[in-house]
């Protein structure tokens, strides 16, 4: 059983963050091209490689708001 986030759950909480997913890509270090890859279903991505988007997500954002 597969509980990880989809592709398009993880660009609709990147928007409702306020952040691209080249922002997202970046700070989690996948290339967008191969976050491209997994949308399209030709490849999946390691747990540890969607736990770094989500990081990227919720935490680096929330601190920016902070600092801002």
């Amino acid at each position: 059983m597969n509980n990880l986030p989809t592709p398009q759950q993880i660009e609709q909480s990147a928007a409702d963050k306020g952040m691209t997913m080249r922002e997202v890509c970046s700070l989690s270090g996948m290339a967008r091209s191969t976050f491209q890859r997994w949308k399209a279903g030709k490849t999946s991505p390691t747990v540890a490689t969607v736990n770094r988007m989500m990081d990227a997500i919720y935490s680096t954002r929330a601190k920016r708001k902070e600092v801002a």
